[in-house]
């Protein structure tokens, strides 16, 4: 089976780090480990093609007619993510046509906040055969839209509870605290080192570690970029996202 993971710029590049991207990983190497070809089509600000793992492609485009042509017949499931609302109307006449042989399916991980993306992403659910959802209140939306839908949940292994536990049995011991992802003021960055900072002499040993790479063309990411790198009390690495890839 050849399957297409498609996105929008960094969201759904799954060479970035996040968490949306961590999940696309993941069931990008189950479907690679039982032998499909898993390619990730992306809108980007730079035209480009590397391999992905030994299992498929990461493939940018800088328009979204070249990216929805690369899909015409390539592919027997596509996978969409999360796309601008501007977008919505030729992605809307691509799926009006897509071949009948292909599955169209969507991964739906970020509740809207706005009323009119709700409602462009109801209509968008009646062209597609499945939706994957990451969250129970998700999965609700997506079944009231009558779209045949399902929770995807990653397991939360073992290792994930060990720190806490063995805190509790030694209190001595101390832990520190640190965020890596998008660097945005939407991820709580800022909440959550003020948290840490109310801690006091509870807080995790030592300054909190902040790693992560900020959207240039983002004036909000780039006003908490520079704040945090004059940050006191917290040790901050933060790249360029176009930097964060080498």
């Amino acid at each position: 089976m050849r399957c297409a993971w498609v996105g929008y710029g960094r969201s759904g590049d799954p060479r970035h780090i996040g968490g949306q991207q961590a999940l696309m990983r993941r069931l990008g190497r189950f479907l690679g480990e039982r032998g499909s070809q898993v390619d990730f089509l992306v809108l980007g600000d730079r035209e480009e093609t590397c391999p992905w793992q030994r299992w498929g492609q990461v493939r940018v485009f800088l328009a979204l007619p070249a990216l929805l042509g690369a899909l015409k017949g390539s592919y027997d499931l596509v996978v969409f993510t999360r796309f601008p609302l501007r977008m919505y109307p030729p992605l809307l006449r691509f799926l009006s046509r897509r071949p009948a042989t292909q599955v169209l399916a969507y991964f739906y991980l970020v509740w809207p906040s706005r009323a009119l993306s709700r409602l462009a992403r109801r209509i968008l659910f009646r062209f597609l055969d499945v939706v994957a959802a990451t969250s129970p209140r998700l999965l609700q939306e997506a079944q009231r839209a009558g779209v045949r839908s399902f929770l995807s949940l990653p397991p939360v292994p073992d290792a994930y509870f060990e720190i806490g536990a063995e805190r509790l049995a030694n209190p001595s011991q101390r832990v520190r605290a640190g965020y890596i992802g998008r660097i945005a003021p939407d991820k709580g960055v800022r909440e959550v080192l003020s948290a840490l900072s109310d801690l006091g002499d509870r807080a995790p040993h030592g300054s909190p570690l902040v790693c992560g790479y900020w959207d240039p063309h983002d004036l909000e990411a780039r006003a908490l970029h520079e704040a945090l790198a004059q940050a006191l009390g917290a040790a901050y690495v933060g790249q360029p996202a176009s930097e964060a890839l080498g």
